[in-house]
């Protein structure tokens, strides 16, 4: 498992840029992106970040090895932020999270922008099992991460409010065809409906 963090990654159409390599003008847009109510309503620090502690934030990344951070980009434009959080190296697994930018809410494109992340963890850095929480009640988190090859583990609960959580081997993912996605997608909804 490599992590570069001065590399910048392509696969497909998605660029990933690490936080540590972000001009100032990226620095500021991920940050009003993180403070838009749209966003930050799925968080679980919900409180508007000041830009000094998000600028601190980003500074400290380069020292840490435990959490990686990039913005993403869809044909050079910058759509939203990937990070995986700890990473463990022996066990080749780590905690992904992800947000678009609150201008591409029902775009469509997450459907792809998951496929692709996925396969930057899986196959261009060599993670074997993803792990995280998604709030509970957020439908469209839990069928994509369930079409994914996720696999629930266990409901938790986290200042007071409910969390799913899940993991993602790589061999479960690599059982998707990258084909027809929405297709594949919409039958696996329909095969696998979700009751909260």
């Amino acid at each position: 498992m490599n992590i570069d963090r001065n590399k910048i990654y392509q696969i497909n159409d998605y660029t990933y840029k690490n936080f540590v390599g972000l001009t100032l003008e990226e620095v500021k847009l991920v940050w009003e992106w993180r403070n838009h109510e749209d966003i930050r309503k799925w968080m679980i620090t919900k409180d508007i970040i000041p830009f000094e502690n998000h600028c601190t934030f980003v500074r400290n990344l380069s020292e840490r090895n435990d959490a990686y951070y990039w913005l993403f980009y869809r044909d050079n434009i910058p759509i939203g932020v990937l990070s995986i959080i700890n990473v463990d190296y022996e066990h080749k697994e780590g905690e992904p999270g992800y947000y678009l930018s609150p201008y591409m809410a029902n775009s469509g494109i997450g459907i792809e922008m998951q496929y692709y992340y996925k396969k930057l963890f899986f196959d261009e850095l060599g993670f074997e099992n993803l792990f995280g929480h998604l709030l509970w009640g957020n439908t469209n988190a839990y069928q994509l991460s369930r079409f994914f090859g996720a696999i629930e583990d266990k409901i938790i609960e986290i200042d007071g409010r409910k969390y799913v959580k899940m993991h993602t081997p790589a061999i479960e993912f690599r059982k998707l065809s990258g084909d027809k996605l929405i297709n594949q997608f919409v039958k696996f909804n329909k095969q696998n409906p979700v009751k909260w």
